[in-house]
């Protein structure tokens, strides 16, 4: 103890003496914990222990002492020395539910769900009517999206003490999760009403309107938040998120760029700014690959406490090598039915398969990918650190990202090189600007010669495509042309708003006007708001065509009935300058061939890729103008494009396309290889 601080506690009155009457020693010893409890209310930490260690000196055992240290120990980031104090004022102390309660938040950050829940359920037993109990608790099954749980737990609270803003905020919260929309709104707009100036309910509220289609509400939404509170890190990658949803893809990149400019470290303002860049028309590679290349080190403050790098080689003493994915995504998503042929059709003679889920969402496709690996890693709550140990601890030779910039990655873990030898795939079609991965996984269409250049990784080129691609299940049957009982041909686009640029809108309009007759259906999330297919029809009859050639699809999200669209389709028209791939695959799948655009950049190259292993590989062309001439050659040769209908599902099944097996040993030539010349 300092001097100072000793001359403090002594103008105080607080002494070290133990030799004074029990009922002496009690007071003092509550006098220190009261003093204590106000400079750890008021930040001062190292005091605030001093005290609590000040008042176990002079009245050995007592609870709040041990509670007190617990508290400054959690402050100062020391959880598991804090669960250990909370413990100590527990069994000294059994029936105060606020010991309780501080264990159970100890647990849940160190990882230990099911624990913490026993100590918040003890605290609810001794008081079920504890408001922090309560919340904590709701809190806690909200962070594990047990949604129902938590909204149980929620109104329990509010029946307490129906004016608690911060737990009708969070009720809203659980309701969003349970798809109840309207409830969550109107949630969000009763926290508001009993607390105006709380910016969580606002920021939900914003999140809601625009998971409700409802754009221009969350715009308006988040707007006022930021009026109030200039450069909120958060409000502003909401609003660009907004944006990218209405198709505003240089609002948005401008809107994230703000978001880092207010907050260097704001990490997903860097990522959504990164993917943001990749389908922009207003700035080229070159430029791109540089932001990538500046904003990388940005990253490298999250893995200062990351454990060092492992140190061994692959694959040493074991028979199999040892492969880890590490994905948000192991669930109905784009990446899942790439990755599943890969993991079915692995040599498990050669390798032996692990998979890391970080995603928040299971469902039942989920499932099916779980049977799939030899071993599976749920760790969608385990911190990076965590993570990271318990794949060294795996000991995995070959760690795979799967995710890139996109939402739910666990870049630092990389960082941290759990490891000998990391990679990326799949997930982000672009080179991270990252020096933590040792290769990328890409192929010679999407990454010619001389793309070494725009890449912080180096290029494991697959022969054939980076591409194979696993039909969903639930396919419908491939239906007969549209333009028979049309009349005339449909074109269709099902990738998302952001996709679709002014060139590219202006390369359809083109098209449709050479085509007499012929409408343009498009299927997209955004155009469930009917405001947005307005301006969106205004555009097109700025560029000379009129609404009634313009068609729009529900937006459904159960796979089965999204693939349905494709029968109203005969021409798929793919984006530019980030291509589809999932919406070209299906797309294929369905009977429908795809005309695509390839450009500069890797994103604008997919398609190119893909249909090259799909046999079809005239239809990718590399300027605007052979864009529209190939559109409109099909269109008019209208027994190619029913042959083409009739045919393809069964031309893909006998491409490299969908040959899982193929693909893995591709890829596992490609693992070896780098193995090779790394132990070499």
């Amino acid at each position: 103890m300092s001097k100072k601080l000793s001359r403090q506690l002594r103008k105080h009155g607080f002494q070290k003496s133990l030799l004074r009457p029990a009922a002496a020693r009690q007071s003092h010893a509550a006098e220190l914990l009261a003093e204590g409890q106000r400079l750890a209310a008021e930040g001062r930490i190292v005091e605030a222990a001093e005290l609590g260690r000040q008042a176990l000196r002079s009245l050995p055992g007592n609870a709040r002492a041990y509670n007190l240290l617990g508290i400054v120990a959690a402050e100062q980031g020391q959880t598991g020395e804090a669960a250990a104090c909370f413990r100590r004022a527990i069994a000294a102390d059994g029936g105060e539910p606020s010991y309780h309660i501080n264990l159970g938040n100890a647990l849940e950050t160190l990882g230990l769900q099911e624990e913490g829940d026993a100590s918040f359920r003890h605290a609810l037993a001794l008081d079920p009517r504890h408001i922090d109990a309560l919340n904590n608790f709701g809190l806690a099954l909200l962070r594990r999206r047990m949604a129902a749980e938590a909204a149980a737990l929620f109104e329990r609270l509010l029946k307490v003490q129906p004016d608690h803003a911060e737990a009708r905020c969070s009720l809203g919260m659980a309701l969003s999760l349970q798809g109840r929309t309207d409830e969550a709104i109107a949630t969000f707009n009763r926290s508001l009403e009993l607390a105006p100036g709380q910016i969580p309910p606002r920021i939900h509220l914003g999140l809601e309107l625009q998971g409700a289609h409802r754009y221009e509400e969350a715009e308006a939404c988040l707007l006022g938040l930021l009026k109030d509170h200039p450069g909120h890190g958060d409000a502003l990658v909401n609003l660009g998120n907004v944006y990218m949803e209405m198709g505003l893809v240089g609002r948005a990149v401008d809107t994230y760029r703000q978001a880092l400019s207010c907050d260097a470290g704001h990490h997903k303002a860097l990522h959504n700014y990164l993917f943001a860049l990749l389908g922009s028309e207003q700035h080229g590679w070159e430029e791109i690959f540089l932001e990538h290349r500046q904003l990388a080190g940005r990253l490298a403050a999250a893995t200062k406490t990351m454990p060092a790098p492992a140190q061994r080689s692959c694959g040493r003493g074991r028979e199999r090598i040892r492969i880890g994915y590490l994905s948000p995504d192991f669930r109905r998503h784009s990446v899942a039915h790439f990755i599943a042929p890969l993991l079915a059709h692995h040599d498990r003679q050669r390798f032996e398969v692990f998979c890391y889920s970080c995603g928040t969402v299971e469902d039942d496709f989920t499932t099916e990918l779980r049977r799939l690996a030899d071993q599976w890693r749920s760790c969608s709550l385990w911190p990076d650190r965590k993570l990271a140990e318990a794949i060294r601890e795996d000991r995995i030779d070959i760690l795979i990202d799967l995710a890139g910039h996109t939402a739910g990655n666990r870049l630092p873990v990389f960082a941290a090189r759990p490891a000998p030898v990391q990679l990326t795939y799949l997930g982000y079609p672009a080179s991270t600007g990252l020096d933590v991965f040792d290769f990328r996984i890409t192929d010679g269409l999407v990454e010619p010669a001389g793309a070494e250049r725009f890449s912080s990784e180096k290029l494991l080129r697959l022969p054939g495509s980076s591409f194979c691609y696993d039909p969903v299940a639930e396919t419908p049957p491939v239906a007969p042309p549209p333009f028979v009982a049309n009349g005339a041909v449909t074109f269709g686009s099902t990738n998302n708003h952001h996709k679709l640029t002014p060139g590219i809108k202006g390369c359809w309009a083109e098209i449709l006007r050479r085509t007499p007759g012929a409408t343009l259906l498009l299927k997209a999330r955004s155009f469930n708001d009917p405001r947005l297919r307005e301006r969106l029809t205004r555009e097109f009859a700025a560029l000379d065509i009129g609404g009634e050639r313009l068609r729009f699809a529900e937006f459904v999200r159960k796979t089965g009935d999204h693939l349905l669209v494709y029968n109203d389709i005969d021409i798929c028209l793919d984006t530019g300058p980030y291509n589809g791939a999932t919406t070209t695959c299906e797309a294929l799948w369905m009977g429908v061939p795809v005309v695509s655009l390839a450009g500069d950049r890797p994103v604008a190259r997919m398609g190119l890729s893909i249909l090259t292993a799909a046999g079809l590989g005239e239809l990718a062309v590399t300027s605007p103008g052979q864009y529209v001439e190939a559109a409109g050659r099909l269109a008019g040769d209208l027994d190619r494009l029913a042959t083409l209908r009739a045919g393809l599902r069964q031309r893909l099944l006998a491409s490299p396309l969908l040959d899982g097996v193929s693909f893995a040993h591709r890829l596992e030539n490609g693992i070896l290889d780098i193995l090779r010349k790394k132990s070499g």
